[in-house]
């Protein structure tokens, strides 16, 4: 009787009021936005700010999705737990950084050396690609609470399904309107939410140890 009353005190939506999780999404969200500087911004930049050939903004968009496709498993292997994802997913901030400040710089150079910095840059993009999604993947499911796994990828759905919604005026603005300055500020955004992704983890203070992917993977 008592369980009962214990268990009907317990507020219905629990993704709701759990606010370690909450923050979770919404940082790892902002992060997200990443996933249209490929497809979206770089095109447009490619197309009006840089001297490479129009064709090349379709090279490099097959080359990211290639690489993507390559290296998601075993550049993603180490992570085992949340702290192992957390560690990759702030770690994906600098190389955003790197690859975006490579893709600015392709502006105002010659072809060749437009071209070249594009592919470099896409190439250290598509491992810190990786590494974001497959850290915020694990922590998605390591910080939900196991009885309600269904609201928190829910929560999780919904403020990333907000962040899709802004995104294109989000990256373009800042990637194309902006210029050079825009790609950095860009970055540097979506490394701060990368690292504050990894503090989350590191501050969460559940009583029971976190669920791992592979572990529920064993269910």
């Amino acid at each position: 009787m008592a369980d009962k009353e214990a268990a009907e005190k317990k507020p219905r939506w629990l993704a709701l009021h759990d606010r370690t999780y909450l923050s979770l999404t919404a940082v790892s969200a902002i992060a997200s936005l990443q996933y249209f500087v490929l497809i979206q911004a770089l095109p447009v930049w490619i197309v009006l700010r840089t001297n490479a050939p129009q064709w090349v903004a379709a090279i490099v968009l097959f080359l990211g999705a290639v690489v993507v496709a390559v290296i998601q498993v075993p550049a993603s292997r180490s992570i085992t737990d949340s702290r192992s994802a957390a560690r990759l997913l702030a770690l994906s901030g600098p190389l955003f950084l790197v690859a975006w400040i490579l893709m600015a710089a392709a502006a105002g150079p010659a072809a060749w050396i437009a071209f070249t910095l594009l592919i470099v840059g896409v190439l250290v993009h598509s491992l810190a690609e990786v590494w974001q999604a497959s850290g915020t993947f694990e922590l998605s499911f390591a910080l939900a609470r196991p009885e309600a796994h269904g609201q928190y990828q829910g929560v999780m759905g919904v403020g990333h399904g907000l962040a899709e919604a802004v995104a294109p005026v989000v990256v373009i603005a800042m990637c194309v309107n902006w210029g050079k300055p825009g790609w950095i500020v860009l970055a540097l955004i979506v490394t701060a939410a990368g690292f504050a992704c990894a503090l989350i983890e590191r501050s969460s203070s559940r009583s029971s140890p976190p669920a791992t992917t592979e572990a529920l993977a064993g269910e």
